[in-house]
């Protein structure tokens, strides 16, 4: 398991962000499905960058097991429609009795209509 995405890890000794690109936390979380050895499983997309997004597993569910450097494909469903993406799984980590985990997208859609492209442009 690796850091947590407010862990002291993922941030300078000043405080400033690491990650290239400002995530933003969504007003709206978005639910999401990725499979993983045939099963698929249900989630939530918290935050999202041009990098990457966060997810979060609302109940615990012993069967998921996320490795670092691991990709999944998402599809998320946003306000603006449902969107594919691709995502290697940057880091893990356990809050309030959920799993929470952070992917850098490895394919996402350059169309600026697409769901996913639409919400990161939007006020959500």
């Amino acid at each position: 398991m690796t850091a947590a995405p407010d862990s002291p890890d993922m941030q300078a000794a000043d405080g400033r962000e690491r990650r290239r690109a400002s995530r933003t936390p969504l007003t709206t979380f978005c639910p999401a499905e990725f499979a993983m050895k045939g099963v698929r499983y249900e989630c939530l997309m918290t935050n999202l960058s041009e990098n990457g997004a966060g997810f979060q597993n609302e109940k615990f569910d012993r069967d998921i097991v996320l490795r670092t450097g691991e990709v999944l494909q998402f599809e998320v469903r946003t306000p603006y429609g449902l969107s594919l993406c691709t995502g290697r799984i940057a880091w893990t980590g356990m809050t309030d009795g959920r799993l929470n985990w952070g992917v850098a997208f490895v394919k996402l859609s350059s169309n600026p209509a697409d769901p996913l492209r639409s919400l990161m442009n939007s006020v959500f």
